[in-house]
């Protein structure tokens, strides 16, 4: 850069100083005549409030008085008043403190976010034992208040409870089977009253919290001979050893629907009127634990075991209950608890028989689920009914096709509560990060269609910030993109 345009030294500054100079008195005596006017023609010797300026046909504007922290510099957007009209000008300038106040308070928040991740690294790189004297618990920054809303109607399964059923059956003619909810032991189940086991919990940005997505094998019973929780048990194993880490008594509180909600019996027996109150009240509410920020989503997309006879033989993708909990769980779910037990298998192959050595943050990188772009309600609606009508690999199936309706408007009502809700449970200067995910301009027309749905029918308690940075966006779709965040919802990066 030549000294001729420093802002730093030579002929460059004199100028830009002098040229400063010559605006604020050229503010003052336009100031001055305004005061005249007001007071009957007496010059007021009241100087000018900084930011004004008076243009060429006899108005104000009124500019943020942040375009003045630097002199050759305006960042302010002009906004017309009458010179006479003292009451107009006040409320303007109040709408201009207005946008100051937020301009800071979003520079506020982006550094409350860059210092979390900072620490939240400087932590990880330190052991177990260091690090956890640093990291506070994170039930109250993240979230946890919802989930004691949510267990109201549902009950969470200790972990430990779960690896037990499959330990104590391995090696022996027995399977091991998942009781119906109404048959759970007392200390099996994670309610309210036991809650202080998972207050304890300090991982960054995340719940001790395990949420299942999976296909049921059965009507009566998801699982009725134990390979769901044999898939399951290394997980459940890494997820306690990084619990105990933070006390002796913690556990992980698993959401399993069928030991978490009240079932009928396989034999026949139905639901009690209590329970069936339960159930639907829990099955309205079951968008919680899939749509929240910090709770962690384990997908099981694994083959289906072929050494068993069951009835429902589908695989994943073609569930409509699985599909259904995959895209509510991928909207605001932070970017490091969106899971696929498959993945995990893939590279520890005897897993269900082998201790896994990594810890919990290593195998939580390795499980990270390929991330669908989020879909409006309108879309997702439309996508349900047209795939339940096919018949091939695209199908999507429910036992019961009453089911269909319901679970559109689940995801509905679910989609709205993401969005509104994701400020209060998340900790100050959070965004929704879909940073560096590969989306492109293919993906560009599903992510304007969700989030003009969500501007219209959204309203989040206070602002809610999305981040598509370092994607794969042309200029143009950005372009377009950018046009589609406004009010509470803005677009931070992309």
């Amino acid at each position: 850069m030549g000294s001729g345009t420093s802002r730093l030294t030579g002929t460059g500054t004199t100028k830009i100083r002098a040229a400063a100079a010559a605006k604020r008195a050229a503010e003052e005596v336009a100031w001055n005549k305004v005061e005249a006017a007001m007071s009957g023609g007496a010059t007021s010797s009241v100087p000018p409030p900084a930011g004004h300026d008076d243009d060429d046909d006899g108005h104000f504007e009124v500019r943020s008085t942040s375009q003045y922290d630097h002199d050759d510099v305006d960042f302010g957007e002009s906004i017309k008043i009458d010179a006479g009209a003292r009451d107009g000008m006040l409320v303007d300038r109040s709408v201009d403190v207005e946008a100051e106040r937020l301009r800071q308070e979003k520079a506020a928040s982006t550094i409350q976010s860059k210092a979390r991740q900072r620490s939240v690294r400087n932590s990880l790189a330190l052991s177990t034992e260091d690090r956890n004297k640093v990291l506070e618990p994170t039930w109250r920054t993240c979230g946890g208040e919802a989930i004691e809303k949510l267990l109201e109607n549902v009950c969470l399964i200790d972990a430990q409870y779960l690896i037990d059923l499959v330990e104590q059956a391995d090696g022996k003619e027995r399977k091991c089977r998942l009781p119906r909810q109404q048959a759970l032991p007392e200390h099996a189940k994670i309610t309210i009253k036991s809650l202080d086991r998972l207050k304890c919990w300090a991982a960054p940005n995340s719940l001790p919290i395990l949420v299942l997505s999976y296909p049921w094998l059965e009507a009566d019973h998801p699982d009725p001979n134990g390979w769901l929780l044999r898939l399951l048990r290394p997980v459940l194993k890494l997820m306690l050893r990084q619990a105990k880490t933070y006390s002796a008594d913690a556990t992980i509180g698993c959401m399993l629907d069928y030991g978490s909600l009240p079932q009928h019996g396989s034999d026949g027996i139905k639901r009690s009127i209590d329970d069936e109150r339960i159930f639907k009240m829990g099955l309205l509410e079951m968008h919680g634990w899939y749509s929240h920020p910090y709770t962690h989503v384990l997908l099981i997309t694994s083959p289906l075991p072929t050494d068993d006879e069951y009835s429902n033989t589908k695989e994943y993708h073609q569930r409509g209950w699985c599909y259904y909990e995959m895209r509510m769980s991928s909207l605001v779910k932070h970017r490091t608890l969106f899971w696929d037990v498959a993945k995990l298998h893939a590279s520890y192959p005897d897993a269900e028989t082998v201790e896994i050595a990594e810890d919990y943050f290593a195998c939580g990188r390795l499980m990270a689920a390929k991330r669908p772009v989020p879909m409006s309600p309108d879309e997702v609606a439309k996508e349900f009914r047209e795939r339940s009508q096919r018949t091939d690999e695209q199908m999507l199936s429910f036992s019961y096709a009453d089911d269909l309706e319901p679970v559109i408007d689940l995801y509905r009502r679910g989609f709205i509560h993401a969005i509104e809700s994701f400020p209060e449970l998340s900790p100050k200067g959070s965004q929704i990060d879909f940073k560096a995910l590969s989306w492109g301009d293919d993906e560009e027309g599903t992510l304007v269609r969700a989030w003009t749905y969500a501007t219209k029918h959204c309203n989040p308690t206070s602002n809610v910030r999305v981040n598509l940075a370092r994607n794969r966006f042309s200029k143009g779709a950005k372009d377009r993109l950018s046009l589609v965040f406004m009010n509470k919802i803005a677009l931070h990066g992309i």
